[in-house]
């Protein structure tokens, strides 16, 4: 889709663009003796290629002048919303902790974007919540807001 295209591209491209000005910041050396940014550097300017290519390829088959067909069948009211959750999402988290505010979230947009039943877009969320805890958590050891609800059950 000509639309997902350009929106991954955009992103890709920030990314890697992202990567170009930090790999700078930690300090290329030279390629006899690379400094810690030399890799992130590259890969940050090969990051940016592909997204320059993905995007040109999407531009290229969308027809001249129609970029109004890119946005043609948006619900631009479920776009608006899906930011409205994510920003409270994001102002929620350091007090109300990762588990509520994304189990929150998460039920809020899977109602939002296709609805489903209440239980199961709870279920999904819960699940979801649940697995990326773990991840990051038990797996990964980073550390992740408790906020007061979780300092109260020893999370924090």
């Amino acid at each position: 889709m000509r639309r997902a295209d350009l929106l991954s591209a955009a992103v890709l491209a920030a990314v890697g663009l992202f990567f170009v000005y930090s790999g700078r910041d930690l300090g290329m050396g030279r390629l006899a003796d690379p400094g810690s940014g030399f890799m992130i550097f590259w890969v940050g300017w090969v990051l940016t290629g592909f997204a320059v290519a993905i995007g040109a390829t999407a531009l290229r088959t969308t027809v001249a002048g129609n970029i109004a067909a890119l946005w043609e069948g948006a619900d631009i009211l479920k776009v608006l919303a899906a930011v409205a959750i994510m920003t409270a999402y994001a102002l929620a988290l350091p007090t109300a902790g990762f588990i509520l505010t994304t189990l929150v979230m998460l039920t809020l947009l899977f109602r939002l974007i296709e609805p489903v039943a209440w239980w199961k877009a709870a279920g999904g969320a819960a699940i979801a919540t649940a697995i990326t805890w773990l991840l990051f958590v038990r797996l990964l050891g980073t550390q992740l807001p408790a906020g007061i609800p979780g300092e109260l059950v020893g999370l924090g």
